[in-house]
C-alpha cells in the first residue's frame, strides 16, 4: 500500500527489465522486489 507512491520510479525500470510481469498483476509485487 505504501509502495504505490514509489512504483512510478521503479515501475519505469521494472517494466523495462521485465515487461512480462509488468503487464500482469506481478508488476505490483515485483516492483518492490526489483530495485
Amino acid at each position: 500500500m505504501r509502495q504505490k507512491p514509489k512504483p512510478p520510479q521503479q515501475g519505469k525500470r521494472a517494466r523495462e527489465a521485465a515487461p512480462q510481469w509488468q503487464q500482469g498483476a506481478a508488476g505490483q509485487i515485483l516492483p518492490k522486489i526489483i530495485p
